[in-house]
């Protein structure tokens, strides 16, 4: 059901700002990126407004923003963003960590699931530096909420663990199965990059992106969630997993 759900959005995506750029859109790029040369947040940040705003129409509904499946879509993009950034810098993560023993290159992991991807270099857009999708989402949170409600990094980690190339595994609470969603996951990821090109970020800025845009979703959507439901940990959870697939 799912699948079929997330084939609609890919083809309403297609249709959505087609149109060339006007004189007015153009100086608004321009001066954007001069600000940015001393402030590169700015365009990180003006980009994850623009991916709430381009998405949004797909999840209106008259009864209001299907915040569940709106929620989930940023998750598995905010994932496949360390997936890809990892992928397409790997080799110069590798050339920056030579001297460091501990460091440990992008691995493959062949399971009986398809191949799953471990790594520093995973790591690093994933957790391991400030502007990692897990920090950025974090602060954020507990910057409106507090720690309440905040899940464990380690844990996190460990229960990924056990998961990762089991064919059974289904995340997002157990309803969705991201051996048949990553594909259509991929194509709607590709349709906002190619959306976002006119902010001209740097490669290593896309989790960012996609951590601002879950963030602010996460806040505003969770209160709609079932009470036995944590917004922000089922986000993380399946966020992480996506983040070691094959992309």
């Amino acid at each position: 059901m799912r699948d079929k759900k997330m084939r609609n959005k890919n083809m309403e995506n297609k249709k959505m700002g087609e149109q060339e750029m006007t004189e007015q859109v153009k100086m608004y790029f321009k001066q954007l990126e001069e600000k940015s040369k001393d402030n590169p947040m700015l365009r990180i940040y003006e980009a994850s407004g623009f991916i709430t705003r381009f998405l949004e129409p797909v999840f209106k509904t008259p009864n209001g923003i299907k915040g569940d499946a709106f929620c989930y879509m940023l998750t598995t993009m905010a994932g496949i963003s360390v997936a890809v950034t990892a992928k397409e810098n790997s080799g110069k993560n590798m050339l920056e960590n030579m001297g460091d023993s501990q460091y440990i290159s992008r691995t493959k992991l062949e399971t009986k699931s398809g191949t799953f991807w471990m790594g520093d270099s995973i790591n690093k857009y994933l957790y391991d530096s400030p502007l990692s999708v897990w920090n950025m989402v974090i602060s954020l949170y507990r910057k409106e909420k507090g720690k309440y409600n905040v899940p464990d990094l380690q844990l996190t980690i460990s229960e990924n663990a056990k998961k990762i190339g089991n064919p059974d595994v289904r995340i997002w609470d157990g309803t969705c199965n991201p051996y048949t969603e990553i594909n259509n996951a991929k194509t709607t990821y590709e349709n906002v990059i190619k959306k976002l090109e006119p902010y001209k970020l740097q490669t290593e800025e896309y989790p960012s992106v996609f951590a601002f845009a879950l963030a602010d979703i996460i806040l505003k959507v969770e209160g709609i969630f079932p009470k036995d439901q944590n917004c922000l940990k089922m986000s993380m959870e399946t966020m992480m997993f996506y983040a070691h697939m094959d992309v």
